[in-house]
């Protein structure tokens, strides 16, 4: 009778395991540079699990992609500074609005990367603004909308446009003071006369 080879088996990681190790894997490729260079089989290879965990743990490289983008958001969110500065400069988040953008310019659909003001990372960040100045919900969910979209905009955009460091430090003052003085814009506007929701 002829030798056969015993066939060993990598160790079964569990499912947990994998997820993570796999969304990890992703950031570090994704970190790297060019989104589109970043495959199912290299994402694979770099966090030991076989290529069709990932399609069956997250669906598609997209599903992937949004779990990525939820992960970058929450991470920091939570522990966010409050100095403007130290967001615009927070890589997690940065990589994670240029990621969505990259995913909707490749037609992902936008339900994927919603993100919502009842989640944990939302409420710290709606609950920032009392530090400065106490205003209504709805003028607290107004400025950080303002806020997002024009971090969202630098995180995408930034490098097309040419400012210097001291530009970008007079813009973060500009909008520390805007939020300051928000009680007397609420004022102004009427929205401090509105019954709470």
């Amino acid at each position: 009778m002829a030798n056969t080879p015993t066939r060993t088996y990598a160790p079964r990681i569990p499912r947990d395991e994998a997820e993570r190790r796999i969304v990890e894997a992703t950031i570090e490729l994704l970190r790297q540079g060019d989104f589109s260079e970043v495959s199912s089989r290299k994402i694979a290879e770099r966090a030991g699990v076989h290529t069709p965990t990932i399609a069956r743990y997250f669906g598609s490289m997209t599903g992937l992609f949004a779990i990525v983008a939820r992960e970058l958001a929450q991470r920091n969110l939570t522990a966010l500074p409050n100095e403007l500065d130290d967001v615009v400069s927070d890589s997690d988040l940065m990589l994670r609005s240029r990621l969505v953008a990259w995913c909707l310019f490749n037609g992902a659909s936008p339900e994927l990367f919603m993100t919502s003001r009842s989640t944990p990372g939302g409420q710290s960040l709606l609950n920032r603004q009392d530090k400065f100045a106490k205003v209504s919900p709805r003028t607290t969910a107004a400025i950080f909308e303002v806020y997002r979209f024009a971090f969202e905009g630098f995180a995408i955009m930034g490098q097309t446009h040419e400012f210097s460091p001291e530009q970008l430090a007079d813009a973060l003052v500009l909008l520390q003071e805007i939020r300051r003085h928000l009680p007397d814009v609420e004022r102004s506007l009427g929205w401090d006369q509105e019954p709470a929701t």
